[in-house]
């Protein structure tokens, strides 16, 4: 829009996808000069629903190989066990990978999950 000469217009729409927390909203509000939109949205939690995950044999099982210096076998496992989650207790697993101090994996769950697009 900017670059046919409509800047009006073009400048709107680069303030409303400056609000994205995206490269395309990155961009946006480059574009824009304005700050980037980085919200922080936690995992939503309900009671004791991280503790009830961890205690699943699937998971057992992983934290048994983290004791035992097993990594590797460990995160083949994480992996695997999430395949049988559905999306929200993904999101658990996530924050479980983060208790766990497994930062990389925590990310890369929360990616499987679409998190970012919640």
């Amino acid at each position: 829009m900017i670059e046919t000469g409509n800047v009006q217009q073009g400048q709107s729409i680069y303030n409303q996808l400056s609000q994205d927390r995206s490269f395309y909203g990155f961009m946006a509000a480059d574009a824009v000069n304005r700050p980037y939109s980085l919200a922080d949205k936690p995992v939503a939690m309900v009671g004791d629903a991280l503790e009830k995950l961890a205690q699943t044999i699937d998971f057992k099982v992983i934290r048994e190989l983290v004791v035992l210096d097993r990594d590797l076998e460990a995160k083949r496992q994480w992996w695997f066990a999430l395949k049988k989650l559905p999306k929200e207790q993904i999101m658990i697993a996530a924050k479980l990978a983060q208790q766990w101090q497994w930062d990389q994996v925590a990310i890369i769950t929360l990616v499987k999950a679409n998190y970012w697009m919640i």
